[in-house]
């Protein structure tokens, strides 16, 4: 027993080394694309910089790691990419949107990918979102207030959860949150805010206090009407999540899918069919550069936040989890959105 308990380690150390080599050949000299399937500005694109600058020396090889940008449709449009016709060769990893697990469920024509056959490598943070408004030109401070009172709310595409919180709160709580499309990223709709033609919107914690420091202080310029996740952020632990606006389970578990779309806030991923060998060399550097002291140093510089990272195993059980959804729960999403499966 500890003669065949010593020789399949030996392979398996062999066939690791092996694995390693091969990797260090094929990556050697070349240029790894990480592309963010969002716009170029705001948290995003922070978390997307500065996971480039320190992954590379982590790849076998040290490959040059560089920054693109593929955004449109809150995602759809760099997830079907990174589906359907990425390059497979190890060369090209995205990050997709939060949306990227629940956007097959609720919008399987325009989502043409399966969330479980992506190369997972691990997830930076798990992140609430919370929907603000600007103080300055609005009078809502609630939930109950923006029952009473039209807010205008600014969005990028009809599957972001920029649009869903909103629109899926007017129709099961009973808001009267106006949504205005149409904005490339955050930081046209921060823009937007600003200058009073929107008055408020939906994001991540990152995308609100680390990203805009000045909104809140000296003064706090915005007020959080609710929040979407799994748990309260702590920096609003008095703001009520979604799921704790309805009394009706129904409902509560179409907030629940919603909120299930703010768990993989910051993921990195490789294309079905990518050679088993290099997922394995990304998935260790990812591993690798969340332990990395610079890598550390730079998120906490410049504000960022990780909050229970995730590995590619814990993802994949999420993304399994979310595909289990009751039928019915689906199908009562879509036809809150009015979404036609």
């Amino acid at each position: 027993m500890r003669m065949f308990s010593t020789i399949a380690a030996a392979i398996a150390l062999s066939a690791t080394a092996g694995a390693a080599q091969a990797a260090d050949a094929f990556y050697d000299g070349k240029t790894v694309k990480l592309v963010n399937f969002g716009g170029a500005a705001g948290s995003y694109a922070i978390y997307t910089r500065i996971f480039a600058n320190h992954v590379g020396k982590h790849i076998p090889g040290k490959p040059n790691v560089v920054v693109d940008f593929m955004g449109g449709g809150g995602g759809l449009k760099g997830q079907n990419y990174l589906a359907n016709a990425a390059p497979r060769d190890g060369l090209f990893i995205g990050m997709p949107m939060p949306s990227a697990i629940t956007a097959p469920l609720i919008h399987p024509k325009n989502a043409r990918f399966d969330p479980a056959k992506f190369k997972w490598f691990g997830n930076l943070t798990q992140l609430q979102t919370g929907l603000g408004v600007w103080k300055a030109t609005t009078k809502v401070r609630s939930i109950e207030d923006a029952k009473k009172t039209e807010v205008v709310i600014g969005s990028s595409g009809k599957t972001s959860e920029l649009t869903l919180t909103p629109q899926l709160l007017n129709s099961i709580i009973g808001t009267k949150f106006k949504i205005v499309q149409g904005y490339k990223s955050l930081g046209p709709i921060n823009l937007a805010l600003e200058k009073g033609e929107v008055q408020g919107r939906s994001g991540g914690m990152t995308a609100w206090h680390p990203l805009k420091p000045e909104w809140f202080q000296p003064e706090n310029k915005i007020a959080f009407l609710t929040q979407v996740g799994m748990s309260r952020h702590p920096a609003i632990p008095d703001v009520p999540l979604v799921t704790e606006l309805t009394t009706n389970e129904d409902d509560r578990l179409v907030l629940e899918l919603l909120s299930r779309s703010t768990v993989l806030t910051r993921p990195v991923a490789g294309p079905p069919g990518m050679p088993s060998e290099r997922v394995e060399v990304m998935r260790a550097a990812f591993d690798a550069t969340l332990k990395d002291p610079e890598f550390v140093a730079e998120m906490k510089k410049r504000r960022m936040q990780m909050i229970s990272p995730m590995t590619w195993q814990e993802i994949d059980k999420f993304v399994a989890e979310t595909q289990a959804t009751p039928a019915h729960i689906v199908k009562r999403f879509q036809d809150v959105l009015g979404v036609k499966g």
